[in-house]
């Protein structure tokens, strides 16, 4: 049993089967149909063919078959695959789609360059003209409906060549704007082969000439001699033998080789085989300039590195300099005549300064592209170069000036000055003061300084200080010559200007300090004390001055000792021999070195304590017993001596010191020193007889042998003697 005939009997099987079996059977018919109507159907891209060339057109046949009827659409596909215009980044595809759908065989134009032109007999898509280039082609169509409507595409076609136009040539070398010398290069290249005789090179400037170039390679080098455009053997005709210097439009131009209308690349470039001339503005001829020279020039076209020279031609005499690359057009700077290279403008110098004197100045360059040196010159130019030295002749160095004295100023101008510029500059730390002088000749002047009013003098023209403040000035004297030359300065003058003394500074003992006996003392003097002494002065109950001992300016230190003040290092003197316990106001005073009024600083509510009160002694004469032999000098001290040393001398001044007791009457002297070293002294009389008178009345009054008499330096006889009282009698 076949296929059919076992779907066609629906006893063999149940229903459902029966079903199932339709349902394949009418799948199968359609099947079998579709088979039918696929046989026989056929596309074919006759034209263009594969690797073909093809002019401005391309025809286009093509064969469509279909046993099923029309198509439903008919396109040509063009690929751009190569080329001057291809991108592989962007592809380029061109549909034509048939205005017809008629069966083939089917033949028609391609306009490229024509997409839609009326006589199309298809639709262009997109509407771009497509670029000449290698293109791959094939043809597709839409069946039928009834056949599916499925697309079927021919063979492709590849390397079809389409040629619609000469493609630009391109000059690789001169660059465009560039300026050349003779002989140069151009450098060219042509897209595709070129129609013989059809290549040429055009300089439209200054003159017009068209060069017709020989047939050669699509990338060629020709070199021209401006002087001698024949010269190269590649130039088959010019219309002028030369080119003369001058900017150009550079056109190149030919026709491929299928005559399609010329292409051409055009370059501007600038012939130059002569170096223009540079022109020297500043100075003039014939002037004269100081050390500072204003050079200005202007350049009429670039210059090549480390060629441009200046040059100062001095009796033959040649100094030179190398500048560094100018602007074109106008150039102005300044030149160091006693240092060139000071200047960012020189590279170098062949020497780095130049005298006083006559000078032609020449500048010299060459262009960028080498040409011969060009120049100008500056004749007779006088250079001076510096300000001679001016000289201070008084006042004489390390002068001492009060504030209200004046003093007189000497100098001497080696030439003549340059208007305001004599000035007299008084320096010191943090300030100056200039004083500018009215003085306008060579030569020796002077005038007088008022420490207190500068202005006062009729030669000050102006000043920026009323006066001079006090402090060590170093006075200069400046200006420049009459040509404008830096400054010249004198050697400095040291000048002390004093007209107060400085406020010191005392530190210790501070305000409210306690003080124990030894006083620690610190100070600062801002100067030099007159006579080295600075005073202080302790105001209480009881004043005490202390004068002191300095050390030149600054820090000062003491350690007073309160309860003997000799016995402080640097003590000059002392009112009191101690500081008495108590509280004080303590001033320091001093005076400077030139004697302006005293300057002072205070402290107060000083208090000192522990201050032992100096010793003292009292005495009495001694009139020791008739028979004694000895006399105890410390019977006559009629003060308190605990904790004091006692000593005893037998003069004044205490330099001979006696033993107690002594044993000839006289005049001693008692000192007591206390544990601080203070001391105090008092004289005593000591009266010795050595044999008794005989009792005696005097004024009524009577003694025995018993009496205390003594003799007086020894015995004066038996009519004197004196009694116990000191006084002399009369002995019957």
């Amino acid at each position: 049993m076949n296929l059919i005939t076992k779907y066609t009997y629906p006893f063999f099987y149940p229903f459902t089967q029966q079903v199932k079996a339709k349902k394949m059977l009418i799948s199968l018919l359609l099947l079998v149909v579709l088979q039918l109507t696929t046989r026989g159907q056929s596309v074919t891209l006759s034209s263009p063919a594969s690797s073909s060339t093809n002019v401005t057109t391309v025809s286009t046949l093509f064969t469509i078959s279909d046993p099923v009827g029309t198509p439903q659409q008919i396109q040509v596909v063009y690929t751009l695959t190569g080329g001057y215009y291809y991108n592989a980044n962007s592809p380029q595809v061109f549909t034509l789609t048939m205005t017809s759908t008629s069966p083939s065989p089917g033949s028609f134009t391609v306009r490229p360059t024509d997409p839609t032109n009326s006589s199309n007999t298809y639709t262009a898509s997109p509407t771009t003209a497509m670029p000449e280039g290698l293109y791959s082609v094939y043809c597709q169509y839409v069946r039928p409906a009834a056949a599916g409507g499925t697309t079927l595409r021919s063979t492709t076609r590849t390397n079809v060549y389409i040629d619609t136009k000469t493609l630009p040539p391109a000059i690789l070398f001169p660059a465009n704007n560039l300026t050349v010398k003779s002989p140069f290069v151009i450098r060219d290249s042509v897209a595709e082969t070129y129609l013989s005789g059809s290549k040429s090179l055009t300089f439209v400037g200054p003159i017009t000439n068209t060069l017709t170039l020989a047939d050669s390679k699509p990338k060629d080098t020709l070199t021209i001699n401006t002087s001698n455009i024949s010269a190269a053997g590649n130039i088959v005709s010019a219309t002028s033998s030369t080119l003369p210097d001058g900017t150009y439009t550079m056109i190149l131009s030919y026709q491929d080789r299928f005559s399609n209308s010329a292409a051409s690349a055009t370059q501007t470039i600038t012939i130059d085989n002569t170096t223009l001339a540079p022109r020297i503005d500043t100075p003039l001829n014939g002037t004269t300039v100081n050390q500072f020279l204003d050079f200005k020039f202007n350049l009429p076209e670039k210059d090549s590195a480390q060629t441009m020279k200046l040059v100062f031609n001095k009796s033959g005499s040649r100094d030179s300099l190398i500048l560094r690359n100018s602007v074109v057009g106008s150039n102005n700077f300044t030149l160091n005549t006693k240092n060139f290279t000071a200047s960012s403008y020189v590279l170098s110098a062949s020497n780095n300064s130049i005298d006083t004197g006559n000078y032609n100045i020449e500048l010299y360059y060459k262009d960028t592209l080498g040409n011969t040196l060009a120049g100008d010159t500056a004749y007779n130019i006088y250079i001076d170069n510096f300000t001679a030295i001016p000289i201070l002749t008084a006042p004489v160095s390390n002068l001492a000036i009060k504030g209200a004295d004046s003093f007189n100023v000497a100098f001497t101008l080696p030439e003549k000055p340059l208007a305001n510029s004599v000035k007299l500059v008084f320096s010191k730390t943090g300030t100056s003061c200039t004083t500018t002088l009215n003085t306008s000749a060579a030569g020796a002047d002077s005038l007088t300084i008022h420490a207190d009013n500068i202005a006062l003098s009729p030669k000050v023209a102006a000043t920026n200080c009323a006066s001079l403040e006090d402090g060590t000035y170093t006075l200069t004297l400046q200006f420049q010559d009459s040509v404008g030359n830096t400054v010249a300065s004198s050697t400095g003058i040291t000048l002390l200007v004093d007209g107060n003394t400085a406020e010191p500074t005392l530190i210790l003992p501070g305000d409210s300090s306690v003080n124990n006996g030894m006083i620690d003392l610190s100070f600062t003097l801002p100067e030099n004390a007159l006579n080295n002494t600075a005073s202080l002065t302790f105001a209480g109950c009881t004043s005490v001055q202390v004068n002191l001992l300095t050390s030149g300016s600054g820090l000062q230190t003491f350690q007073l000792n309160g309860n003997n003040i000799s016995q402080t290092p640097g003590l000059l003197s002392s009112s009191l021999s101690t500081i008495p316990n108590g509280t004080y106001s303590l001033f320091l005073t001093y005076s400077d070195i030139f004697g302006n009024p005293a300057a002072r600083v205070l402290q107060t509510n000083i208090t000192v304590t522990g201050v032992l009160p100096p010793p003292s002694i009292t005495t009495e004469n001694i009139i020791p017993n008739c028979n004694d032999t000895t006399a105890d000098l410390s019977t006559g001290i009629t003060s308190d001596t605990t904790g004091l040393t006692i000593d005893y001398y037998s003069d004044s001044s205490l330099t001979s010191p006696v033993i107690n007791p002594v044993t000839t009457a006289g005049t001693y002297f008692i000192n007591v020193t206390n544990i601080n070293g203070l001391s105090a002294s008092s004289s005593i009389t000591v009266d010795v007889f050595t044999t008794c008178p005989e009792a005696i009345s005097i004024s009524g009054q009577s003694t025995n042998s018993k009496a205390k008499y003594l003799n007086k330096n020894g015995a004066v006889g038996t009519k004197h003697a004196v009694n116990k009282y000191g006084q002399i009698i009369t002995i019957p």
